[in-house]
C-alpha cells in the first residue's frame, strides 16, 4: 500500500490566484477533450479573462462534447465573454504526421497569433505496475500513420512537428501581448527511468518491444527537446520571443493510461490524484512569468517511493542525461529526419 508523504518542497504554494493577467490571450491545449487537458481548459476559463482556449483533439466527437460540459458546468470568470464564445476547435491527431500539418494550415488561417501553446496529449502502451512478460517485436497496434512506435510517435514527433508548423503564429504573439509566448512540453517524472533514448533504433525496429520503457523514453525527449529547442532559440535571438518549459503533472488517473486493462486502470484510480488537483502544475507552467526556458516543475508532494505524485506546483530537477547536449542534438537530429522536415525552414 502505497502511503502519502508531506511536502518535499519550501518553496511558496502557487495556486490559480497567480494566474496573472491574460486579456486577449489566446491559449491552445493539445488532448483537451479529457483528463488533464479538458480540467486545464476549464480552470482557464473559470480563473482567468483569456480571450480563447483552443482545444486541439483527435476526436471531433469526443471534444464536442466535452466543449458542452464546459460550456454547462465551468463558472466564467468575473467580465469574461460568454464559455461559448470562448471555446474553439482544431482537430489534430498527434499520430499521423499528415493530419498535423493540415491541423497546423487550419489553425495558422483562423488566428493571426497563438500566445500560449501546451503539449498536454499523451498516452502510454504499457503500465508500470506490469513489466512486459514475453516481449515481442513492435506489432502494429503500436504504431502511428507512418510507422513510428506510438509513444515517441505522439508525444514527442507530433508535437514537435505542431509546434514546428505554428511557429510563425507564436512569434507573432509578444507584439500583441507585449510578453513573450510560451510552449509547454508536459513531460513526466517518468523521464528519470529512462537511460537515454536509443536514437539508432526509435522506432524499436530491432528490439524487443517494451511499452514502458518506450512511454519513458518519450517523456524524456519531451524534456531534451525543451533544452534543444530553448538552445535554437537563444542562437537565433529569439529567447525574448519565445519561452519553453517542462513539467511532470504528477501521478494520477488521467487519459494517458486509457489503453491500459480496466483493473490496471482501477488500480491507478485508487492510489492517484484526480485530474483536478493535477491540472495546477499545467496552468503554472503555461503562466508564471519567473519561469524562464529551461525550467521543468513538478508537484511538492510524493507517495512513499513515488516522490512529486501530488500537491502544489514547484520547481523541479531533471536526469543529467534529460540535459546532456550530445544527447539532446542527437534527438533533435533524428527527429527532424523522421518528421521530414527542420524544424526551422531552411531561408
Amino acid at each position: 500500500v502505497l502511503s502519502k508523504m508531506g511536502a518535499s518542497s519550501s518553496q511558496p504554494e502557487w495556486s490559480f490566484k497567480d494566474i496573472p493577467d491574460l486579456t486577449g490571450f489566446r491559449i491552445l491545449v493539445t488532448g483537451g477533450d479529457a483528463g488533464i487537458g479538458k480540467v486545464v481548459a476549464e480552470n482557464f476559463i473559470q480563473f482567468s479573462n483569456c480571450e480563447k482556449v483552443i482545444l486541439a483533439c483527435r476526436s471531433e466527437e469526443r471534444a464536442k462534447v466535452a466543449i458542452a460540459d464546459i460550456i454547462a458546468t465551468t463558472p466564467v470568470f468575473p467580465g469574461a465573454a460568454p464559455t461559448a464564445e470562448r471555446l474553439e476547435l482544431l482537430i489534430l491527431d498527434l499520430g499521423d504526421l499528415d493530419q498535423v500539418r493540415v491541423a497546423a494550415e487550419d489553425l495558422k488561417k483562423r488566428f493571426s497569433r497563438i500566445d500560449i501553446c501546451i503539449n498536454n496529449a499523451g498516452l502510454c502502451t504499457a503500465t508500470p505496475f506490469a513489466p512486459a512478460r514475453n516481449p515481442k517485436p513492435l506489432g502494429d497496434e503500436h504504431k502511428t500513420k507512418q510507422g513510428h512506435e506510438m509513444c515517441m510517435g505522439v508525444n514527442h514527433f507530433g508535437h514537435f512537428l505542431f509546434n514546428s508548423k505554428i511557429f510563425p503564429l507564436l512569434l507573432a504573439s509578444k507584439a500583441v501581448t507585449k510578453k513573450p509566448a510560451r510552449i509547454v512540453s508536459v513531460a513526466s517524472e517518468a523521464h528519470k527511468t529512462s537511460a537515454g533514448i536509443e536514437c539508432d533504433d526509435i522506432n524499436w525496429e530491432t528490439r524487443m518491444y517494451q511499452g514502458w520503457q518506450a512511454y519513458c523514453d518519450s517523456k524524456l525527449a519531451n524534456v531534451q527537446y525543451m533544452f534543444s529547442l530553448g538552445k535554437r532559440l537563444k542562437e537565433r535571438g529569439l529567447d525574448g520571443d519565445v519561452t519553453i518549459v517542462s513539467l511532470h503533472p504528477g501521478f494520477g488517473s488521467s487519459e494517458l493510461w486509457r489503453d491500459l486493462s480496466w483493473r490496471h486502470r482501477m488500480m491507478i484510480a485508487a492510489i492517484t490524484e484526480t485530474p483536478r488537483n493535477l491540472s495546477r502544475n499545467e496552468v503554472r507552467a503555461a503562466v508564471d512569468e519567473g519561469l524562464a526556458t529551461g525550467t521543468y516543475t513538478n508537484p511538492s508532494k510524493g507517495f512513499a517511493g513515488v516522490e512529486h505524485s501530488y500537491g502544489p506546483p514547484v520547481i523541479g530537477e531533471v536526469t543529467a542525461v534529460a540535459k546532456d547536449p550530445e544527447q539532446c542534438e542527437k534527438l533533435w537530429q533524428k527527429t527532424e529526419q523522421l518528421v521530414g522536415e527542420p524544424f526551422f525552414p531552411k531561408p
